[in-house]
């Protein structure tokens, strides 16, 4: 451990120093780990997903588990109070009012026989992070969603931590 003393002259530089060489570190080291994970996904594909689930979330999946089925995504009807649903309905309603409004305008424009164009398109697909744990947030899923379908982006992947029941708000 390095003590560094706030009173030192020389406090913001060994600071610096210290701080950016930590980060550094891990950084390049979390790079590499990441790019190696994506391009054994990329190549391998579910088996691999299996395999780190295994490893960093201690879940076993295959590939008859690895999606949500059919049955447990209509199952929610019964669990969710209407009320309380009505009102996620009316916040989903005006979060799209809200980033419609953001849309960015396609314009052209022309300058000295040079004709320029911006053309604002939406990403073909996303992969959104769904908070779960001990504590569930149906808004952390409004305001990551309804962004996206509102930019016209058309597969949109959601997923959650893999050893909680799924809440069903979430999946209405």
């Amino acid at each position: 451990m390095k003590i560094i003393k706030y009173n030192e002259l020389t406090f913001n530089k060994k600071i610096n120093f210290y701080l950016s060489k930590r980060y550094n570190d891990s950084s390049v080291k979390i790079d590499k780990l990441v790019k190696n994970i994506i391009l054994d996904v990329k190549k391998n594909g579910d088996k691999a997903i299996i395999k780190y689930s295994k490893k960093y979330d201690g879940i076993k999946l295959d590939k008859n588990n690895i999606c949500l089925k059919k049955i447990i995504k209509s199952d929610f009807n019964n669990n969710v109070n209407k009320n309380t649903f009505n009102s996620f309905k009316k916040s989903i309603r005006h979060v799209y009012n809200f980033h419609k409004k953001q849309l960015p305008k396609n314009y052209k424009h022309s300058n000295n026989k040079a004709i320029l164009y911006s053309n604002w398109q939406a990403l073909d697909s996303v992969g959104l992070y769904i908070p779960g744990g001990k504590t569930v947030y149906p808004s952390s899923l409004i305001m990551n969603v309804v962004p996206a379908i509102v930019a016209g982006v058309k597969r949109i992947v959601c997923v959650m931590p893999p050893d909680n029941e799924i809440n069903p708000y979430i999946l209405a």
